[in-house]
């Protein structure tokens, strides 16, 4: 009786032990499943962000910053605010998000354009393209400003940076973003006495 006691517990100890076995192993198997698949998510997701974008976006943006550039001296802010209003959709509404216009339609006045009758904005100069993804684009330049006498024998009266993001929407191109600093005038060096010696 003794024997066959003492049996049945060496049973009972090696199916305990085998359980807790098999429930260590379960758990680190899945330990070391969560630990592979979890380096590769965030690969995948910067893959697709970084996505760069192509040679013909890079175009286009180009195109729809140099097309407003050349806008910018259509729109003259000193005009009555039902005028500008006008203006604005005329000039910059195929050029910039809708929400965008909308925030200068509700204050025309802080719209870009032509602030003073001279000298007015001729148009952009892009310095940098930058994009961070296939659809978001950013650019740097300065818009670049010119008076009667500039406009007749060339020059830059003044320069002012500016900023622009821009964002594809159904195929198109369009400014969603615009950041100006400083109007900043061009010094033109002085002729040197005796250059000519």
């Amino acid at each position: 009786m003794n024997l066959l006691s003492v049996n049945r517990d060496g049973m009972k100890s090696g199916t305990v032990i085998i359980l807790c076995a098999l429930i260590l192993a379960a758990c680190t198997g899945k330990n070391e499943t969560a630990s592979d698949s979890d380096p590769g998510a965030p690969a995948t997701a910067s893959a697709a962000v970084a996505a760069p974008a192509s040679s013909a976006n890079l175009t286009q943006v180009k195109q729809v910053v140099e097309r407003f550039g050349k806008r910018l001296r259509q729109v003259s802010t000193l005009a009555p605010p039902d005028d500008l209003r006008q203006t604005l959709r005329k000039n910059y509404g195929e050029l910039v998000t809708d929400q965008l216009l909308q925030t200068w339609l509700a204050d025309p006045h802080s719209a870009p354009g032509r602030r003073v009758s001279s000298p007015w904005p001729q148009d952009i100069h892009i310095a940098q393209v930058r994009c961070g993804t296939a659809s978001r684009c950013e650019v740097q330049g300065e818009v670049r400003y010119v008076t009667s006498e500039e406009l007749a024998h060339g020059g830059v009266f003044a320069t002012r940076s500016i900023r622009l993001a821009l964002q594809k929407s159904a195929g198109r191109w369009l400014i969603n973003r615009i950041r100006m600093g400083k109007l900043t005038p061009v010094q033109t060096p002085a002729p040197r006495s005796g250059a000519s010696r």
